[in-house]
Parts: structure tokens; sequence; C-alpha cells
């Protein structure tokens, strides 16, 4: 072997240790950019207006911590069920989110608020659902916390919407398959 050729080699060597550096720290760059909290909470608050879209409770229960509760007293389950409950009066139903702003605190939780705008083909109680969500006026607001150390523990804790009244209009999660049910 001349040393032209042994050259070409090394070249060839340094050329592909070279494009496997670049690779590698692309990769790693994309890894901390998509696993980033600001990231992850977007992702998972966008799968949740899924999720409610597609009343897909279980889903929805999946981006839920089981520490759940809101001013309303629903614990997870219940919450999980009012957004079935309330999915079950639409043929169609899309959630469109508004005015989005993600705030991140030294406490591990984050919160997204964002105006929801409801439209559909709604059924039953689906017409006044829509009448009474599109006319709200306050934001609502989605907390999450990172519950353990990787960066898909974040889970909901809590959802707020201060136009809501405490008593959330007299309904209690199960009235609807009460009804349907003739209980």
């Amino acid at each position: 072997m001349n040393s032209i050729q042994r050259n070409r080699e090394i070249g060839s060597i340094k050329l592909i240790l070279i494009a496997g550096l670049a690779l590698s720290i692309a990769l790693i760059i994309f890894a901390i950019v998509h696993w980033s909290d600001n990231n992850v909470v977007k992702r998972k608050q966008a799968a949740l207006i899924t999720s409610i879209e597609k009343r897909n409770r279980g889903k929805i229960m999946k981006l839920m911590s089981e520490e759940y509760s809101d001013r309303w007293g629903f614990n997870k389950d219940q919450a999980s069920l009012a957004c079935r409950e309330a999915g079950s009066q639409f043929i169609s139903l899309v959630v469109k989110a508004q005015k989005e702003q993600f705030e991140f605190n030294d406490d591990d939780t984050a919160t997204a608020t964002m105006n929801l705008k409801l439209s559909g083909r709604a059924l039953g109680v689906g017409s006044e659902i829509l009448r009474r969500a599109n006319q709200l006026k306050t934001p609502w607001i989605f907390t999450w916390k990172k519950e353990g150390f990787g960066p898909g523990s974040w889970k909901l804790i809590k959802i707020e919407n201060k136009s809501i009244p405490d008593n959330a209009y007299g309904y209690r999660p199960g009235d609807f398959d009460d009804l349907l049910n003739g209980n």
C-alpha cells in the first residue's frame, strides 16, 4: 500500500468519524429540545384537547394525576367522566385552543392558559353545552405537575375556569348516564 492510498483511507476514516460525531450532536440536541419541559407540556396539552374531542376517557385518565382535584370537587375519575359525558352529547366535536400561554413555575408545575372554542354537531343538551362553553369570558387554566424524574412525568392536576360557578350549574359526574338509564 502506498502513501497515497493510506492517506485516502485515513481521510475516509476521519470523514466517517466527523459525520458520526455531527450526527450524534444533532441527535442529542433534538432529544434535549424534544424532551424539554416546555415541549412536553405543550404536547400533553394538545393530547388532552384531542382526547376530549375524541371522547377518549382512557387517554384523558392517562394524562391526569391520581392527585387531580378541582374547585368543583371533581377527582380524576369524576373529571374524566364529565369530559366523556359532555362529549357524548355530540356526533362530532371540535375543540380549538386560542390565545395559548404556558408558564412554568419553580415548584415543578406549569399552567396552560387558553380560551377554548367548541363546535360540532350536537345532540340532546349538546347545544346548551356549546352555547355556555362559547360564552365563557375567562380563559381555561390547566395546571400540570411533574410527578417524577422522567420528562414524560407531567400530569394534569387541576382544570379551572372562573366563569363556571362553584356548583358547576348543578352538574355532577354521572348525571347524564343516570338520566339516560332512567335513574
